[in-house]
């Protein structure tokens, strides 16, 4: 089973370092270094369903956006925990395309998502 990734992007840091920084919140699951994102969306909600609030994805457009750096309160991590807010960097092609109030999202596919993750160790364990 993969992870779904999905950040909300809240403001856009502009310079000239050739990167794109965004700042928003971790909506799904862990943001890790690496991670790739592919689609940059809209979320419509229609409130209309008997109280539910399905989400429908609007405006998508692939993109290929490579976590780059992540930080949060000024603090560079290695992956930014669902419900966190913090900045992404990113490179990579659809950079244009992400604007404050869309979502950047992805799964990451299981084999890669376990190549990430950290390795437990189940048994007995002799330290040395």
């Amino acid at each position: 089973m993969g992870r779904h990734i999905e950040f909300a992007v809240e403001g856009i840091v502009t310079g000239v370092s050739g990167q794109l920084h965004v700042i928003g919140r971790n909506c799904e699951d862990l943001v890790r270094l690496g991670d790739v994102f592919e689609s940059s969306y809209e979320e419509l909600r229609d409130s209309s369903a008997n109280g539910a609030v399905p989400r429908c994805k609007a405006n998508v457009t692939e993109v290929q956006l490579r976590v780059v750096g992540i930080s949060a309160y000024e603090k560079p991590l290695s992956e930014l925990h669902p419900g966190m807010t913090g900045r992404l960097s990113l490179e990579g092609r659809g950079a244009e395309m992400v604007k404050t109030s869309t979502l950047l999202g992805s799964t990451i596919e299981s084999a890669a998502a376990e190549s990430q993750a950290p390795q437990h160790v189940s048994g007995p364990v002799t330290l040395r």
